[in-house]
């Protein structure tokens, strides 16, 4: 058989060869494929795992240490205008309480709502309740002193009064160790996810090169091989012909 005649058989689009050789690079195509997929998905789970931690940081550890120092804050400037008041007898004082006070519930409510666990919900509670019956104390000291027992009101606020803010004080001061240490451990927990999923998606593609050079390997050898024989067999005929 001629030169022209091996080359025209093999090359055939119905020949044995060439089947071989287009199948071969399909299923590497295929393959190549499936590990680009695979590694796209693992790198959308990774970052989905990233979202849910930040999530969890930003809807809850921060509020909740947010609205622990919005009601410590607040439960102190009550304090200082029931103090205020006391020494001065400006009504203005009062006006402000008023405010604070309103303020200070606020933040309690809204860190009850992001507590993240019965020890932080608890903490608070205890520390709004406490602070709850000391305001009522110190609206009654504020009608006593418009009575005008003042000096009654002013032993009283320095004595028993004092003592129960001091307790809703420890409360609070609790709450805000509670959502201090929740912060940090999300910190942890989130530098932990970031550390490890970059790890993950390293070892994804280091592996996902690997596969990807073995394919390619197979495919190069798929092809020379065939085109090897090929040149062999056309040199063996141009011998025999010569």
């Amino acid at each position: 058989m001629t030169r022209e005649g091996l080359f025209g058989r093999l090359a055939a689009p119905g020949s044995p060869g060439r089947s071989q050789i287009a199948l071969q690079v399909w299923l590497g195509l295929a393959a190549l494929l499936v590990i680009i997929g695979a590694t796209i998905i693992v790198a959308l789970a990774v970052i989905v795992s990233l979202n849910r931690h930040e999530a969890s940081f930003s809807d809850r550890s921060v509020p909740y240490a947010q609205a622990v120092d919005d009601a410590a804050l607040n439960a102190k400037a009550v304090a200082n205008d029931e103090r205020g008041f006391l020494i001065t007898g400006d009504r203005g004082f009062v006006t402000e309480a008023r405010s604070r006070a309103r303020r200070a519930e606020a933040a309690f409510a809204a860190g009850l709502a992001a507590s993240s666990g019965a020890t932080q919900r608890r903490a608070l509670a205890d520390a709004r309740r406490g602070f709850g019956l000391w305001l009522t104390r110190v609206r009654r000291e504020f009608a006593t002193y418009d009575a005008g027992d003042r000096r009654q009101v002013i032993a009283t606020s320095m004595g028993p009064g004092r003592a129960m803010r001091k307790r809703y004080e420890a409360s609070l001061s609790h709450a805000t160790q509670l959502g201090s240490g929740a912060i940090r451990t999300a910190d942890r927990s989130i530098d932990s996810a970031s550390t490890r999923s970059v790890a993950i998606l390293i070892a994804c593609l280091v592996l996902a090169l690997a596969l990807a050079g073995a394919i390619a390997m197979w495919l190069a050898r798929s092809i020379m091989l065939p085109v090897s024989r090929l040149v062999s067999v056309l040199n063996q005929a141009d011998t025999a012909v010569g």
